[in-house]
């Protein structure tokens, strides 16, 4: 059983960035008296100090530096299942798994491109179906209403080139 929760860490990554409690709070917005809470408590799990207080300056530790990368990496990664999880939502009208892009013909394509190219960075071989339209009606073709049917849009495979 873990000894550290992940609120614990964001405290922990908000006051090494900031330096101070009062700051990590307004960040994360909690309370100071919150921050400081979390920190003691997970300080208690770890048996070690991670932060030496200098009035109101939080002044990481040695093993604090060590620890921060790590905490940055573990946030991020409970960032990016959340994320995956949401994904795993988006489901198309025919039943495919996939998100939905509705996109005007005016739309400058390279953006489009460079967009859906950071998109496939985060989330490797997704597919997504691009909607293109000169109609006003993009949210009738990405919910599926009259005249959305799934082979009249264009699907691209996220990662190809």
């Amino acid at each position: 059983m873990l000894r550290v929760s992940l609120e614990q860490w964001r405290a922990f990554v908000a006051t090494a960035e900031l330096g101070s409690f009062q700051k990590a709070a307004e960040k994360l917005h909690k309370t100071q008296s919150a921050i400081g809470h979390s920190i003691r408590k997970m300080e208690a799990s770890l048996g070690q100090r991670l932060f030496e207080l200098d009035g109101r300056q939080a002044r990481i530790t040695e093993l604090g530096r060590i620890l921060l990368p790590h905490a940055c990496d573990l946030i991020d990664e409970a960032r990016q299942a959340e994320e995956l999880c949401q994904l795993a939502r988006v489901e198309c009208q025919c039943g495919a798994k996939e998100v939905p892009i509705s996109v005007n013909a005016l739309f400058p394509v390279d953006v489009l491109l460079s967009a859906i190219k950071e998109l496939s960075q985060v989330y490797p071989g997704l597919p997504i179906r691009i909607h293109e339209t000169a109609r006003a009606d993009a949210a009738t073709l990405l919910t599926g209403g009259a005249g959305a049917g799934c082979d009249r849009a264009t699907s691209a495979g996220v990662g190809e080139d």
